[in-house]
């Protein structure tokens, strides 16, 4: 069986009235009906986000599966616990001429505490959030670290250095460094499989 068989382009007619009602008809005639969601007209919670760095390239927000949502707000990270909608500064840097590029949570089972920080600087902080304290730091970028991507030990660092940084947080200093990019690497992600 050629495995492109099932990869064909279907066009589906729509109409502003077939839009409205959250139904439409494919090009074979039979009409789709979507169940229709209900979007809350009012924000749950708004947040207060000062000193938020005008970057596009930054990555300063994370969701843990704790729950917590970590921002990078100029030199220091805070935690928003969604449950209970309480607020906590992690960190601040020690330069005040440094500011914080990129947030992620380790997403290994048994670890969801863990935060990585990257900086303006080319530094990489790993944190324990729950006890409010850094655990260590990686350095080896020559500029911003952009993004940050976990797979259970591994973290991948992309710098504007136009290198990712493999780290495996048991060892002493990164394990590998991937080089070949023209421009500054602003996202990472790892195949979840």
């Amino acid at each position: 069986m050629d495995p492109y068989a099932l990869d064909q382009l279907r066009v589906l007619e729509t109409s502003a009235h077939r839009m409205s009602t959250g139904s439409f008809e494919s090009a074979t005639g039979s009409v789709v009906h979507k169940a229709g969601r209900n979007i809350p007209k009012t924000p749950l919670q708004v947040l207060q986000a000062p000193n938020m760095v005008d970057d596009f390239y930054a990555n300063i927000l994370s969701w843990g599966d704790n729950n917590c949502l970590a921002i990078g707000l100029g030199d220091s990270v805070f935690l928003w616990n969604a449950r209970n909608g309480d607020s906590v500064m992690l960190l601040t840097l020690q330069d005040p001429d440094d500011c914080v590029t990129s947030v992620s949570w380790m997403t290994m089972d048994g670890y969801s505490g863990i935060i990585a920080v990257g900086t303006k600087k080319g530094s990489l902080q790993l944190w324990d959030a729950y006890e409010r304290k850094m655990m260590r730091s990686f350095e080896g970028h020559q500029s911003h670290v952009g993004s940050l991507s976990w797979n259970r030990d591994f973290l991948s660092a992309g710098g504007g250095d136009s290198t990712i940084l493999q780290h495996d947080i048991r060892a002493p200093t990164h394990v590998s460094t991937y080089t070949g990019h023209t421009q500054g690497i602003c996202g990472l992600k790892w195949n979840d499989e």
